[in-house]
């Protein structure tokens, strides 16, 4: 079904009908047309503004964050949203799991699979000890050794494999303090992007509700090294900042 005569003479017609047709003849026929469809409702669908979530920036200070600037960023959190954080590796996006749909909120955003587990951001390592099916003298060394830092360790919980890491950065360490339990944090990119070492470049890359802006990071940020502890083995998943042979020795001794 085409549109003519008056309806092609109203003004919003008028503007699209030039649009319309050459819409209609990139699908070449009519007969690739969806059922009730005219190339008028495509043209308007195709029209269709584009909803774009605006991201709020705050500048907060890398060494002595403002409990104000945090708290912000906890009642975004609370209320189910993301926000850019900064670590001493590159950006990340959290969120917090607890709140629900916010893990399917950051996984949509993070354009990741959604059977792929999120790392866990902790503020110390005795939260994660809390949950842990087995915290042995191992992972205690680890702990004491790498963390606040560049570590991720995936353990087995009462909720599966997961990894949890206590980052050494100020914001991203008093986030979670503030939060009061584990936040859920992956790189601010999408799925198979570049890493972000700054908050606009997080901003450009990914979606958030809220980013906590401290500065760039490292010159040569390199993601945190993970590895998998399962009993008394432990396994490299990612070899990043801490070379993998030294996490072994710290493992076994």
């Amino acid at each position: 079904m085409l549109l003519t005569g008056q309806a092609l003479e109203t003004p919003v017609c008028k503007g699209l009908y030039p649009y319309c047709k050459s819409v209609f003849f990139a699908r070449e026929s009519p007969a690739r047309l969806k059922p009730f469809e005219t190339p008028f409702s495509v043209a308007l669908e195709f029209a269709r503004p584009t909803i774009v979530r605006m991201t709020q920036t705050v500048k907060i200070d890398l060494h002595h964050p403002d409990a104000e600037v945090l708290e912000q960023a906890r009642q975004a959190l609370a209320a189910g949203g993301l926000v850019i954080v900064p670590t001493e590796t590159v950006y990340g996006i959290a969120c917090d799991p607890a709140v629900p749909g916010a893990m399917d909120k950051l996984v949509a955003t993070k354009g990741r699979d959604g059977d792929k587990p999120v790392a866990r951001l902790a503020a110390n390592a005795d939260q994660v000890a809390e949950v842990a099916k087995d915290w042995n003298p191992g992972l205690q060394a680890l702990a004491a050794a790498y963390w606040p830092g560049p570590l991720t360790i995936v353990l087995e919980t009462s909720a599966g494999w997961m990894g949890y890491r206590v980052p050494d950065h100020a914001v991203a360490l008093g986030l979670a303090k503030a939060c009061g339990r584990e936040l859920a944090l992956t790189s601010a990119n999408r799925s198979g992007g570049a890493d972000t070492k700054t908050a606009a470049e997080a901003m450009t890359a990914i979606g958030a509700d809220l980013a906590l802006d401290c500065g760039p990071s490292a010159d040569q940020a390199v993601p945190s090294t993970v590895v998998k502890v399962d009993g008394n083995s432990i396994e490299c998943l990612r070899e990043g900042t801490v070379p993998f042979e030294e996490v072994q020795a710290v493992f076994a001794e």
